[in-house]
């Protein structure tokens, strides 16, 4: 009991902390935080207080610090599902992907409700950050069973089934989560993904155009009382464009303002000038505004990704002569210089994906899988990276030009000024492919299987970039075939006899394989098999060896898990190979021993519980694997040698280790052993068929027909269709018969 003083103070603590969760309720997350400060030193609350102060670090967007404050209530409360959960949401917004499935894993297997859901989905989501698609759509399959009116699961799946090249399903499931949830822009999105996967580009852009006018479309401040733009008569008029999307939208949108500026209008761009000031320079465009600007005046607006919808989406129509965008004059001269002494032809090199700010799956490379590119003679490379790393700057030194570009807002136009000297652009999926398009640059564009539905989904080219070719993964997270079928392009392009090999995939040299990815998909499969989910099981066993062959646990447990299944053969494959890739491991030997013995192989199944003794003397679970064994195929005498040594080390065992030596008892004829063996049985499990059986057994040979029949009936409450209980129970009644008459 609390001393007075002390439960005042508990009390006084626990309306401070009930303060702070109301504050941060509201959205008052400053006052909140500072309330909590207060009680950062309180052991009582300490991991309370840590999680809620690193839930507001994460929406201050505070990444460093709410890990930190999340990592330090786990040291203090491991077992809390949330907040691995909301670490995992951390991980994943930093696309640490490996750690985010270890992170929503433990969170899963803590969280002990069947509507999990939003776990699941984030587990889909680390999953197909790594390239795992098959197995992330299962996740977000159980996700949508398990909250079927939240579209955030269907959405996600969607995104799968349409780089599956599903865009049918994809579609249908979209159309589904729409006709619920109409006000949300991002399905539009994902439905004119689809449709642009199935070549349907009309209807996909006016998808598109639907997300960007739409209330929640997140549009900011637009104007009051004007009316939008539907495709009317523009002579005479001034039209405000909009759009605080990303800058991949706005360069593949922007070429459709000069076709508003040929209808006599005036054209007023509003967008996230700020970030991108370059965007000054789009053709078509009389003035331009930052979002944080006040609104200019106008006489109607339009979202610019509604344009290609209004204006047509093919080559033909309405679109900008190339080039669209122009560098800033005075930069482009100033590398043009800088560039004056380079003789060959000047090409520009960019493989990571994230530079606008939205992440792209599967989208950056190794930097040495590019390595082969720069072999092509008369040919000189210029990073287009931004803050090249210490180990990438090295590995490449003297090989290409560093331009040294900065990562803020001058990026982009210092880098349009330089690819306006290139001869080529070689990039990956991004924001630099669009800008070599608006510049009218040739460019070889390399994407993922999971490109962004902005390349289409099969094409070679590209129908609004007409100069850019495209190359494409065939096989996920694999860049060797790209690689050199842009090498081979890119020979041809120098006008060079490319080698023999050229058009040969370079080796990949892949990573090692990650030890926190592999034990994490290790424990998920733990999990999913002790739920009975075994193919679900199976599936994170063999990927977990796709990654790493030498993963023993893995071996084991899939060799196991086959053997339970029935897969007898390759259970003993697994199983053989984990002996002699772990020969001091015992579950190894169990394992293996216990595959034997369902194969029906009992002599070599005890050699190897033999072995497994020799290996272990000491070991209860040995001993009593072994009794086990040794009691089903009727090996009494030596079985009750190693119950009793396991009971020796360990009187805890499980009802059914008892149940086993109530039998061997049996069979040695000590009833009254056996039956304090039944007893204990039940004692641990009441409801036990076998167990019941047993005691009938023991009651029916000492004569107590009564009993016996009390025991047998038990046992078929328990179990309507167990054999022995039912033949004991014929025998007790026959006997009771002839006893009465």
């Amino acid at each position: 009991m609390l001393e007075p003083a002390e439960e005042q103070k508990q009390e006084f603590v626990q309306k401070i902390l009930d303060r702070a969760f109301a504050l941060y309720k509201e959205g008052r997350f400053d006052s909140s935080d500072a309330l909590l400060a207060t009680l950062s030193e309180e052991p009582s609350v300490k991991p309370v207080v840590l999680h809620l102060r690193g839930l507001i670090a994460l929406q201050f967007g505070q990444m460093a610090r709410a890990e930190e404050y999340l990592v330090g209530t786990l040291s203090l409360e491991p077992s809390d599902p949330a907040a691995h959960a909301n670490l995992g949401a951390l991980l994943l917004a930093t696309h640490r992907y490996p750690e985010a499935v270890a992170a929503y894993a433990a969170a899963l297997s803590l969280d002990t409700s069947r509507a999990a859901w939003h776990l699941h989905l984030g587990l889909a989501k680390a999953l197909t950050g790594l390239g795992m698609i098959d197995m992330a759509a299962e996740y977000c399959r159980e996700a949508s069973g398990q909250a079927p009116d939240d579209p955030d699961p269907q959405l996600h799946l969607a995104l799968l089934l349409n780089h599956s090249g599903d865009a049918a399903s994809a579609s249908a499931l979209l159309h589904d989560a729409l006709a619920r949830h109409p006000e949300r822009p991002d399905l539009h999105k994902a439905l004119a993904a689809s449709l642009f996967a199935a070549g349907a580009y009309e209807a996909a852009w006016a998808q598109y155009a639907q997300s960007a006018a739409g209330p929640n479309s997140g549009a900011k401040l637009l104007p009051e009382g004007q009316p939008v733009w539907q495709g009317e008569d523009l002579a005479g008029t001034t039209i405000l464009v909009h759009s605080n999307d990303r800058l991949s939208d706005l360069l593949l949108c922007a070429q459709y303002l000069p076709a508003l500026k040929q209808r006599g209008a005036k054209v007023v761009l509003r967008g996230p000038v700020r970030l991108f000031p370059f965007l000054r320079s789009l053709a078509g465009i009389d003035a331009v505004t930052d979002l944080e600007d006040a609104i200019p005046s106008c006489d109607v607006h339009a979202p610019l990704l509604s344009l290609p919808h209004i204006l047509g989406p093919s080559r033909e129509t309405g679109l900008a002569k190339r080039p669209y965008l122009m560098p800033d004059p005075v930069l482009a001269e100033s590398w043009r210089e800088a560039f004056r002494q380079l003789a060959g032809l000047k090409i520009g090199l960019h493989w990571r994906a994230v530079l606008d700010g939205e992440d792209k799956l599967l989208g950056s490379m190794r930097i040495e899988t590019l390595l082969p590119l720069l072999d092509c003679p008369g040919t000189h490379f210029v990073l287009l990276e931004p803050n090249l790393g210490q180990d990438q700057s090295e590995l490449l030194a003297n090989r290409l030009i560093d331009p040294r570009l900065p990562a803020d807002p001058n990026f982009f136009a210092i880098a349009a000024a330089i690819i306006a000297n290139l001869d080529l652009v070689i990039s990956i999926d991004g924001a630099i492919a669009h800008l070599a398009g608006a510049l009218g640059k040739p460019a070889f564009v390399m994407l993922s299987s999971f490109a962004d539905w902005r390349w289409l989904a099969t094409a070679k080219d590209h129908p609004w970039y007409p100069q850019l070719q495209l190359f494409r993964q065939r096989t996920s997270g694999d860049w060797c075939e790209v690689v050199a079928g842009v090498r081979a392009a890119l020979w041809a392009f120098a006008g060079a006899s490319p080698p023999q090999d050229a058009s040969k995939p370079t080796p990949s040299s892949h990573p090692a394989a990650n030890p926190i990815l592999c034990d994490a998909l290790f424990s998920e499969a733990l999990r999913q098999h002790r739920e009975l989910n075994l193919h679900r099981s199976k599936n994170l066993f063999e990927h977990v060896l796709a990654l790493d062959p030498g993963h023993i646990s893995s071996l084991c447990n899939l060799g196991a898990l086959e053997s339970r299944m029935g897969n007898h053969a390759r259970a003993l494959q697994l199983l053989e190979e984990t002996v002699h890739r772990a020969p001091r491991l015992l579950e190894a030997y169990l394992a293996l021993a216990e595959a034997l013995l369902a194969s029906g192989r009992g002599e070599a199944a005890l050699a190897q519980y033999r072995k497994a003794i020799e290996l272990a003397p000491k070991s209860d679970v040995a001993h009593a694997a072994f009794a086990l064994a040794l009691e089903s195929l009727g090996h009494h005498e030596t079985a009750i040698v190693h119950f009793q040594e396991a009971v020796k080390i360990n009187q805890q065992q499980q009802p059914t280790f008892y149940e086993a030596l109530g039998r061997t008892s049996i069979a040695r004829a000590n009833l009254e052993g056996a039956q304090i063996c039944f007893k204990h049985a039940l004692a641990l499990e009441p409801k036990r068929a076998a167990a019941h059986t047993g005691l009938g057994q023991i009651a029916l040979r000492l004569g107590h027909k009564a009993d016996a029949i009390a025991s047998f009936r038990r046992a078929l409450d328990i179990d309507a269709h167990h054999a022995a209980a039912q033949q004991g129970l014929e025998q007790a009644l026959l006997l009771a018969a002839k006893a009465g008459s």
